[in-house]
Parts: C-alpha cells; sequence; structure tokens
C-alpha cells in the first residue's frame, strides 16, 4: 500500500509542454484493525517513488524514480523481515525496474 503523497503539474504554452509528476510514499493498509498502522510495504516509509509524464511538442515520456530504498525490516515476523530483505535486494539490483517499466508504459498506451 502507498498514499499518494504529492500531485506536480505544469504547463508552458512557450515551450509547447506539459508535465505531470505524482509522488508516493508506503502507506499501511486500509484495514480494519486501527491497531496495526504499520506500513507492510517492503520499503520503509522514507521511500518514495516520483511518476513523471512530460509532453514536449509530439514527444511523450514517461519514468519513475525510486528514493530512499531501504528494505523495511521493523516487521513484526521472521518471514515478513525476510520477505522484504528479498524484495529490497531484488529491487536495488534493478529487478523492479521491470515492475515499474510496465506501469510506466501503460501510461503511455492510447
Amino acid at each position: 500500500w502507498v498514499k499518494i503523497e504529492a500531485l506536480y503539474d505544469s504547463q508552458d504554452a512557450v515551450e509547447d509542454e506539459d508535465y505531470c509528476a505524482i509522488r508516493v510514499r508506503p502507506a499501511p493498509a486500509p484495514a480494519p484493525d486501527e491497531n496495526n498502522r504499520k506500513p507492510a510495504h517492503f520499503f520503509t516509509q522514507d521511500a518514495t517513488s516520483t511518476f513523471y509524464v512530460r509532453r514536449t511538442g509530439l514527444d511523450v515520456s514517461a519514468a519513475e524514480k525510486g528514493r530512499n530504498e531501504i528494505a523495511n525490516t521493523e516487521t513484526d515476523t521472521v518471514f515478513d523481515k525476510v520477505r522484504n530483505k528479498i524484495y529490497a535486494t531484488g529491487a536495488s539490483y534493478g529487478i523492479a525496474h521491470l515492475q515499474w517499466k510496465t506501469l510506466v508504459n501503460g501510461f503511455l498506451k492510447k
């Protein structure tokens, strides 16, 4: 689960450019259990992902940039700690790039 923490957009008629970015951060699951308010995400709450879409003239591009991507090992179970460490390590080696590439390419489809 993530929460949208910031939304940016701009238009520049002189440069014929439009730009949009959305920054998200790990968040607790929207579950009825109010006692469990820790993020279940494999990264800590310090991590952010920013998704960009830019149009300049007839060219449209999209990208994702991750920051502060540190494994979330502050979990309640050993299984979650190990899983989060494996996912975070895989992400640091570019495996997450495949997932984000699919999502970002979806932004560009008609």
